[in-house]
Order: C-alpha cells, then structure tokens, then sequence
C-alpha cells in the first residue's frame, strides 16, 4: 500500500528474467551488485516479497541460473508511528456578517504534538494535494486571510508526522462597489394571538429585489442556496403558524444577498369551547329523586340548571345555581333539564338530559276492615217507653172520605170528636219506623267500586 499505515509494509519483487532465479536479496539503503558478494538479507524465491518496518530507501538484488545479475532500489515513506493518533482541526471565521473582506481565517487544532507545518489551498483538497502545494501559514499567528468567497482547506501537520485537513466555506465577502442589504421584518401583531401571524419583508435595496425566501430556525446565506420556501415579490410576506425562529433571505439584481432573524414567541394555542357530561344517580324504575351530576374538566365559573330543552340565552336571567364542589342536582320528576355552564375563558355551553324512570308512588286498595263491627240494629224491644205504639185503625169503622183540598191556614178535625186533629195542632209523635238498611247499601257499593278501581290502575300500571 501506499496509504498511510503502521506497518509493516510488504514488498514484492518481480523480474522479465526468462532464465531461472538462483538468488534474491535485498538490504537497506542505494546499494550496488558488489554490496551483495558477501552480505544482504535473502529473500524466498517461491514468495519473491519481503517486509519492512521502517520507512527508507532499500534496494533488491536478484541473479538468475545463466549468473546474470541485477539490483532495484524503492523508497518507503508511509510507515507512521504505532503511537501517533489523529487530531481534528476547527477553523473560524473572522466574521459571518456581510463584508468587504477579507476575512481571517483562524486555524486551532487539539494534537499534542508540536505542529511543523500548516497550509492552506482554495478548494476542496486532500493531504496528498499538499505534497508539492499550498500557501504556508505562519506557525505563530496560525491564521491567513481571504478576499474571496468560496471553499478553502488547510493542511496541517505535526512533528509525528500525523497529517490532517479541514475545510471552511466563506460566502459573506460582498463587492465593495456594491451596498450591502439592509432587511426589516415585522409581524402583524406582537400580542397574544392564535395565528396565524403576517411577517412583512421590507429591504433598503435601491434595486430590484430578484428573490425572497424563509426558512425555520437561525440560518445563513448558504443555507438558501438549495432551499427555503419563496416569498412573493409583489406582496413581500409569509405566514407562520408556530413560536420559533425564522430567517429572511434576500437578493436584489446585483447578486446582492442578504439575510434577517425574526422571534415569534406570542402564538398561543387556541382555546377549546368545554365539554360536560350529564349523569343520572340510576336508570332504573324509582320513585325519586333522582340526583343528576355534572361531569367536565373546565375551570368553571357558574353552573345552572332549568327544566326543559333551553339554550344559552335562556339562562341569562334564569337558572337554579348548582353547587360547584358537588356539581350535582336532584329532579323528582320525568321530564327533559338543561344544565348550563360558564367556563374562566367566557365559553358557556348547555347540555340536555331526558329523566323518564320516576314512577309514581302505588296507594294500597282500600279493604274493609273485618275488626269493624256492623252498626247496631235497633231492638224494638227497647223502643223508647215514651214512644207511643202507632194506633192501629180499624177498617170497619172506617168510612173510605174523599180528601178535600187543604187549605194552609184550614185545620181537620175529626169527625167523631169534633177535636182538630191536623199535624199543627196534634200533640201525638209519628212512629220511628227508620232503619240503617240503604245507608249500609250505599257503603258496600262505595267500597266495590274503590276496590274495582284501584285493580283497574295496579293491572294498567304493571302492563
């Protein structure tokens, strides 16, 4: 190999001899055939290679069967050292801002070693590129300047023998017959808002500008040179969507670029109108209440309630207020309510819940009490003794009269006697011939009816 490497290194020896070869050696340093009559290192006729380990000039000596002899010489320089390491080197620029330059580039290294050289090419190069070129750079100041944009590499190595390179891209060198770009950006507001957010571009350029261009995050001018997404010229402005860092690019008919950073941080996100959740203490048939809690994760501020479907404006004056730690409510009775509620960003919402399983509370049929004594008939035995027994009239002495027409004021008199006998004058009672017979009637009819119409609504009710 001819890369770099620790060894140890393998040489090959080949010849155009026809003949056979009867020896083969080789020693270190530009030796001659003579050097070979009594010393050198033999060689393997069936290998034909040897291996060294340092790096130096040797020379091959090779005779064949017809005693024709002769010697080659090769120098061997890419053996490092097994402890040398690699080293990285780190090149800054003196500024990344628009200039007329030049601009300095700083070389710094991390190798240990002493350095004993350091180079610099315009280009993208590799170390063998150094073998016979690049511009030296002082030791001391390990810095050189650039007044022209484009990719520069440096070269550097050290007293091991360790070599390395690194390149840097310069593009802010900007022709001094020509003025450099001033860019404005400003949002269409700086307080809080969901967004979208407007940026307006605006430039100093007294020429025409030939392309816009944004990109999210910080960025340079190099940065736009295969991207960014373009900006119209006539309306000079973009929309962004998120809080970030966005950078500007710029360039008029001059070739004149130039780019601007803008923070937009007062994107906020957008608020989300409350949800809530209506649940019934039970779905089952009950006699009531029926307790009805309220389910939400908003910040809530107020919290009501109204019988019937009802919309947010119904609770501007109305409402029952519901408890906001229990957020829960009783009903006893089927129906459609409407809770209403008023989160701390002002939304307010209404959710509606059909109650239908409150059922009414049965009443037991009336039943006669069997306890209950029947009410007592009158022994007539134990009729009053004052009472006199009803004259029985005998219907032999009795003339069948035809009954005149009663005056008001005319009394009858009896006929036999002659003593007025009508109901004003006569001091004798009427018999006391009432019993409790229809009035027991009318109870029992009373209560089958009761009891028929009581069965009538149990039956309805369990249908």
């Amino acid at each position: 190999t001819v890369e770099p490497t620790e060894g140890p290194l393998t040489v090959t020896v080949e010849t155009d001899s026809t003949a056979e070869l009867v020896a083969m050696k080789w020693l270190l340093g530009e030796k001659t055939v003579e050097d070979f009559a009594h010393e050198g290192e033999n060689i393997s006729l069936e290998e034909s290679s040897f291996e060294v380990t340092a790096n130096g000039t040797y020379t091959v000596f090779v005779e064949n069967s017809l005693g024709v002899q002769a010697v080659q010489t090769i120098t061997v320089e890419n053996i490092t050292e097994p402890n040398q390491e690699s080293f990285s080197i780190d090149l800054t620029a003196s500024t990344k801002e628009l200039t007329e330059g030049p601009v300095t580039i700083t070389v710094d290294t991390n190798t240990e070693a002493e350095l004993v050289s350091i180079k610099w090419l315009q280009g993208e190069k590799e170390v063998l590129d150094f073998a016979e070129a690049g511009n030296e750079v002082d030791l001391d100041a390990k810095s050189f300047d650039v007044t022209e944009n484009g990719t520069y590499t440096v070269y550097v190595k050290n007293d091991l023998d360790v070599e390395e390179v690194q390149t840097i891209t310069i593009t802010n060198i900007i022709d001094p017959n020509l003025a450099p770009v001033e860019v404005t950006l400003t949002p269409s507001t700086t307080d809080p808002t969901e967004g979208p957010i407007t940026i307006t571009v605006d430039t100093d350029s007294e020429l025409d500008l030939v392309a816009m261009k944004w990109l999210q995050g910080e960025k340079e001018v190099a940065d736009f040179a295969e991207a960014g997404h373009t900006i119209d010229l006539a309306e000079k402005s973009f929309e962004v969507s998120e809080n970030g860092t966005y950078t500007v690019y710029v360039k008029n008919s001059a070739d004149v670029e130039a780019v601007q950073v803008i923070e937009v941080d007062n994107i906020t996100e957008p608020a989300v109108e409350p949800e809530l959740t209506l649940i019934p203490s039970t779905v089952e048939p009950t006699e009531g209440p029926i307790t009805v809690t309220v389910e939400t994760d908003a910040d809530v501020e107020a919290l009501k309630w109204l019988s019937g479907e009802l919309t947010v404006s119904d609770f501007a004056e109305a409402g029952q207020d519901i408890d906001l730690e229990t957020k829960a409510f009783q009903v006893t009775e089927n129906g459609t309510y409407t809770v209403y509620l008023k989160d701390a960003l002002g939304f307010e919402v209404v959710q509606s819940i059909t109650i239908n399983n409150i059922k009414e509370v049965e009443e037991d049929p009336v039943t006669e009490d069997p306890d209950k004594e029947d009410p007592v008939k009158e022994d007539p035995s134990k009729e009053d003794p004052d009472k006199e027994d009803p004259v029985k009239e005998d219907p032999k002495t009795e003339s069948p009269t035809k009954e005149a027409p009663k005056d008001k004021d005319s009394n009858v008199k009896d006929k036999e006697t002659g003593k007025d006998v009508s109901g004003s004058g006569s001091d004798k009672k009427l018999p006391d011939t009432a019993t409790n017979t229809y009035n027991l009637i009318a109870l029992g009819v009373t209560l089958l009816l009761i009891g028929a119409l009581a069965m009538s609504v149990r039956t309805r009710r369990r249908a």
